[in-house]
């Protein structure tokens, strides 16, 4: 079983950030690999960037200590206008914590690491006909 990931303070996080997720299969030759990339989180709290490359919609962003910031949403790319480039957003932890309690399920406490969040990371991919 994996190991739960305990979540970070409630406060917006600021600075490096570390995503743990598994890149589009088509990038590792169908391998299921977890990989750990660094970003940077917005001063808002919001924004990713470098925003990781496909496959990583879904992805826990952790602190330093292991801790989940939250969950990483692609933003899609816009045709033309402001912004017109796509990138990438935090869902916060606290809903993460609003979400588990809706499901009567406590969060983890402590520090997991990132050998952890690498293990509780699966592949899941979504096909179109």
């Amino acid at each position: 079983g994996a190991t739960p990931l305990p979540l970070a303070s409630e406060a917006a996080p600021r600075g490096e950030i570390i995503v743990i997720g598994v890149a589009d299969p088509q990038a590792q030759d169908g391998r299921g690999t977890a990989s750990a990339i660094k970003a940077a989180l917005s001063a808002d709290g919001v924004s990713i960037a470098p925003a990781p490359g496909p496959g990583f919609a879904g992805a826990a962003a952790l602190d330093a200590n292991g801790r989940l910031l939250g969950i990483v949403a692609s933003r899609p790319q816009r045709v033309a206008g402001p912004n017109a480039a796509g990138g990438a957003a935090l869902i916060p932890a606290a809903s993460v914590k609003a979400l588990l309690a809706k499901q009567g399920t406590a969060p983890a406490s402590g520090n997991a690491g990132l050998d952890a969040a690498k293990a509780a990371v699966v592949r899941v991919i979504c096909v179109r006909e």
